[in-house]
This record gives structure tokens, C-alpha cells and sequence, in this order.
């Protein structure tokens, strides 16, 4: 029977997550900045920053038209993407709204929701109106009146 210790070092897992910077190059003092920040996870490889051509993004909506880069990161303790994102922002003092963290193999999600957008005129102003008076009408009960003699 194998020892905890044995089962501990042969489970070698690493935690890969995505960092998407807006608008920062990763470089240098930056990412030494970042590295140290998420060192409490082990920091166990980070890859070469890759950058996107300048265009909207939609991770980050209020940016507008940016440059962003992507850096792939290794830990070695379980952590969220959130955790990371959280210590980058807090320890690594770049803005929260410049940072997005996903786990490696998740695309990073659309926040803008522009399909929602387009079915909520639908819900407003004059169609808003005529809906309810349809459905007035179609679910109010219909009273007959008794005749007096």
C-alpha cells in the first residue's frame, strides 16, 4: 500500500488559467508584478504574452477600441479564476476593469448581452401599452348582468 506522501507527489495537477489584460503589456516590471502577485498558488510557468490587434473586445465593453494581451498561466494549488483575477487586481495594483481571468480552455464570456438588448423595445413605450390592453381584455371574465322583474 502506497504512503499519502506517495499519492501526494505522484498527483502532479497543474491549474492553467487565461489572463486577458486590456490595454497593458504584459512586460517586464508588469509581469513580474503579476507573477509575485499570484505566487500563493506556486506559479509554475507563464507563457509568452500574445497580443490582439486593436479593435473592440467584448470582455471589455467600456474600453472601446484596445489593444489587449493574453498570457496563459500554470499554478500549482487549485485555485478559482476569480481568486486570480482577485489577487492580480489587489496585489499586482492593476485597475479591475483593465483584468479578465478565465480557465485555460473557456472562452472569455460576452458581457454586453447585445441579443438581450434587442427584444426589450418590445417591453417598452407604445407596444408595451397595446400587449397589455390585449392581454386585459383576453383574461378579464365577462359579468352577465341579472335582469330585475
Amino acid at each position: 500500500m502506497k504512503t499519502f506522501q506517495t499519492y501526494y507527489f505522484e498527483a502532479d495537477k497543474t491549474y492553467q488559467f487565461r489572463v486577458k489584460l486590456a490595454g497593458i503589456d504584459p512586460k517586464g516590471e508588469v509581469l513580474d508584478r503579476i507573477k509575485n502577485a499570484i505566487d500563493v498558488y506556486q506559479v509554475e510557468t507563464v507563457s509568452k504574452a500574445k497580443r490582439t490587434p486593436i479593435s473592440e473586445q467584448p470582455e471589455f465593453p467600456r474600453h472601446g477600441p484596445v489593444e489587449c494581451y493574453a498570457v496563459d498561466i500554470d499554478v500549482k494549488y487549485p485555485a478559482t479564476a476569480e481568486g486570480v483575477r482577485r489577487l492580480i487586481v489587489d496585489r499586482a495594483l492593476i485597475a479591475e476593469a483593465d483584468v479578465k481571468v478565465v480557465n485555460a480552455g473557456e472562452d472569455f464570456i460576452d458581457e454586453s448581452n447585445e441579443d438581450d438588448d434587442k427584444g426589450k423595445q418590445d417591453t417598452v413605450g407604445q407596444k408595451r401599452v397595446d400587449s397589455m390592453l390585449k392581454d386585459f381584455t383576453k383574461d378579464s371574465r365577462k359579468f352577465d348582468i341579472a335582469e330585475e322583474k
